[in-house]
């Protein structure tokens, strides 16, 4: 069974679409996680504050991948 061009390219542009969503909305919250911890380093002024949030962002683009 042959899958015509057109309906086969149609979903590799739906699937595509989906994953530049799904990535724009990681992105996203990373960012906003990201002024939330800053808000937060900020607030309580904790010396070791900047470590803790490179170490959750590390962590987080760890388990993105």
């Amino acid at each position: 069974m042959v899958i015509p061009p057109l309906q086969g390219q149609g979903i590799w542009r739906m699937i595509l679409q989906r994953i530049l969503r799904l990535l724009t909305n990681i992105g996203c919250g990373l960012f906003h996680l990201n002024i939330s911890l800053s808000w937060i380093c900020i607030t309580h002024a904790h010396e070791d504050c900047e470590y803790k949030r490179r170490l959750v962002i590390s962590i987080l683009l760890k388990s993105r991948l």
